[in-house]
């Protein structure tokens, strides 16, 4: 059993898992933290209509230097990004992923955008989130740009690359586009 005060190995946390692991009290507060992308000291509302670019970028700017995870919810609406992102080192972007599609048009955002995270990418120019450093992930998240139904004078809308992963120190040594 520990006793107080704790010091060096006597502290005992449990991971979310369920499975208990000791580390010491350094450990801990080195740990990389989590934060939805909603939290009140980001903005982010993710309601559809407001742009969440400037609290996507806040959000990830908190944890550069010391890694963490920033989480997008299913909310039922999508998270709108006018502008593109760049993730720092470490720094991982999640959501839940997609349920369930069924084929259903961008016309119906209310019902595809309860069938998971999604995050509607509106910049024209630089990719919608931009990886330059090691560590950062992307993970469960589902990407989407408005394009009009085609019809007679329809011509499609050129976009940039969805994820674009930048930089020499990274494992393929190069450019990766997605």
């Amino acid at each position: 059993a520990a006793t107080l005060p704790l010091a060096g190995d006597e502290l005992t946390v449990v991971v979310q898992s369920g499975v208990t692991k000791k580390t010491t009290i350094a450990g801990v507060q080195s740990s990389p933290a989590s934060t939805s992308v909603m939290d009140a000291r980001y903005g982010a509302k993710c309601d559809g209509t407001t742009n969440d670019s400037a609290a996507f970028a806040a959000a990830g700017a908190s944890f550069a230097g010391k890694g963490g995870t920033l989480f997008v919810p299913a909310n039922g609406h999508s998270c709108r990004l006018a502008t593109g992102i760049t993730l720092p080192a470490n720094v991982s972007l999640e959501g839940v992923g997609l349920h369930h599609w069924s084929g259903l048009e961008f016309s119906d955002p209310e019902v595809w955008a309860a069938s998971g995270s999604w995050i509607r990418c509106e910049d024209l120019v630089n990719p919608c989130v931009t990886i330059n450093s090691t560590g950062a992930v992307i993970r469960n998240l589902n990407f989407i740009y408005a394009q009009p139904t085609p019809g007679v004078s329809w011509t499609p809308t050129a976009y940039p690359y969805t994820i674009a992963i930048n930089g020499s120190s990274l494992s393929n040594g190069g450019n990766t586009y997605c």
